[in-house]
């Protein structure tokens, strides 16, 4: 699989993003057939300490039962205010929440599987997007999410590609569920929603909010090339 993973990772870089995309299929399909044996529930995990983690919860499978568990009045909430606010984008969101593959009364073995798997959809989403089809690309990175919901760099895929789609409602809101969903809390992932969520504002012209976030994102990342040509966009524009 890692061997798999690597060859469809060299076929990206030399921009095959077909013959990519077929590989990382594959390791996807290897995944689906890990969960057709039934014998254990599975779950995709960023690093084994995210397992432990899951497994020290007074009750696992609420983590995973979808957007109406009882234990998740947070999640629940939250679907009920955007329901209101914006019925489509939280139709949307549920869908992901309630893709998750574990039920609320399972009590069979809970075993990890590596996010390579997960890394496989996300990629798939990417070669989708780099040959021009973004509804397809966006499915994918939601069947990613899924899999695997505490990875912050699916979400931030989604606020990119909402963004290139001018939906700065729902590209907002990922780039901000990235943050908060993220498990490694990784200054990377942080300092790319941060930029988002900057350039959204350039493009809205809120150039005072743009230039705080993309600073913000800058005391994460102090050298990133892409922040620092925003922040000299953004002073060409209030010098005309």
């Amino acid at each position: 699989m890692e061997k798999k993973f690597t060859e469809a990772m060299k076929l990206l870089e030399s921009k095959d993003f077909i013959g990519a995309e077929k590989i990382f299929e594959e390791i996807v399909a290897e995944y689906r057939e890990i969960l057709k044996k039934g014998d254990k529930d599975y779950v995709i995990v960023n690093s084994p300490q995210e397992f432990a983690d899951l497994c020290s919860r007074q009750s696992l499978s609420s983590l995973f039962s979808g957007a109406f568990a009882a234990e998740d009045r947070k999640l629940y909430n939250e679907l009920e205010r955007m329901k209101k606010e914006d019925p489509e984008l939280a139709k949307e969101y549920e869908k992901i929440q309630q893709g998750l593959n574990l039920g609320s009364k399972s009590t069979r073995e809970l075993a990890w599987l590596p996010s390579i798997f997960s890394d496989a959809q996300f990629y798939v989403g990417y070669c989708k997007f780099e040959l021009g089809d973004i509804e397809g690309a966006i499915l994918a990175i939601n069947e990613a999410i899924k899999m695997n919901p505490t990875k912050g760099d699916y979400y931030n895929e989604l606020g990119f590609l909402y963004g290139k789609s001018k939906d700065f409602t729902r590209s907002n809101f990922y780039y901000k569920k990235a943050i908060e969903k993220d498990y490694l809390k990784e200054n990377k992932t942080i300092a790319r929603s941060l930029r988002g969520l900057g350039f959204n504002l350039i493009e809205q012209g809120n150039l005072d909010e743009a230039e705080k976030m993309l600073k913000k994102s800058l005391e994460l990342e102090p050298h990133n090339e892409t922040a620092l040509n925003e922040l000299a966009y953004i002073k060409t524009l209030k010098d005309l």
